[in-house]
């Protein structure tokens, strides 16, 4: 993928990473807004990637999470909500919970589950405290920097002190990951032995089947599928090979 270095490895299988899929040149974060028309804007290179063996479409070079902060407060985000009753019904429903389980909430997208999960007598819930747990300091950074800052050592001090879970829930936190394998190292850490992590991502199929140029964003560094979605086991090692 560059001529003058060697190519990147995939952010999950750490398989090669050869082929460029799409490259739009340098472009500016979606979010800064210019105060004038003479103000200097930064631009970033963003491409996409492939993975050779795994098939993970991906963004090689993820932009660093300090230059996705927004320079305004007024942005949210919001995420799909309306099917976190069936969400919610599911993992209420699986096997061997105990009567009174420990849910832990990771990200600002888990409080809709947590609450449908309450409704069904899930009512135990720990959630992650960005200042407190993770040294987040500005609200605005909150989205970037949790998947910076949730790394298994922080994680595994966490749940000494906050105790384990029988079910961590991190919805639409996965794909932002730019190192994904530890990241999802780091919410293992919080989960009981024979506990569940549930995560939630955004499916890309549709957008890449359709080249649906929209689906891309400097923020998500992964596009998942349903064949290079996640396997969470203890022995994870991420996808499995598309032959």
């Amino acid at each position: 993928m560059s001529a003058d270095g060697p190519s990147p490895t995939c952010h999950a299988c750490r398989g090669p990473l050869t082929r460029d899929i799409l490259s739009l040149g340098n472009q500016p974060i979606s979010h800064r807004y210019l105060a004038n028309a003479s103000e200097d804007e930064t631009r970033w290179p963003l491409r996409l990637g492939c993975c050779d063996l795994c098939g993970l479409v991906q963004i090689p070079e993820p932009i660093p999470a300090a230059a996705l902060v927004p320079v305004v407060d007024w942005i949210s985000y919001r995420e799909p909500e309306s099917h976190l009753a069936v969400l919610a019904e599911v993992v209420a429903e699986l096997p061997d919970l105990p009567g009174q389980a420990r849910v832990w909430g990771i990200g600002p997208h888990d409080l809709p589950l947590l609450r449908h999960l309450a409704k069904r007598g899930l009512t135990e819930h720990v959630v992650v405290d960005p200042r407190a747990d993770l040294d987040i300091r500005d609200g605005r950074e909150q989205v970037a920097a949790l998947q910076e800052r949730i790394t298994p050592t922080r994680t595994r001090e966490l749940a000494r002190r906050r105790g384990s879970a029988d079910v961590v829930v991190a919805r639409y936190l996965l794909e932002h990951a730019h190192a994904v394998v530890a990241f999802v190292a780091a919410l293992r850490e919080l989960v009981r032995p024979g506990g569940y992590l549930v995560l939630e991502v955004p499916d890309c199929a549709p957008g890449l089947r359709q080249l649906d140029y929209s689906v891309i964003w400097e923020e998500h560094v992964l596009y998942f599928t349903a064949s290079t979605s996640p396997d969470c086991s203890p022995t994870w090692a991420w996808p499995r090979s598309r032959s």
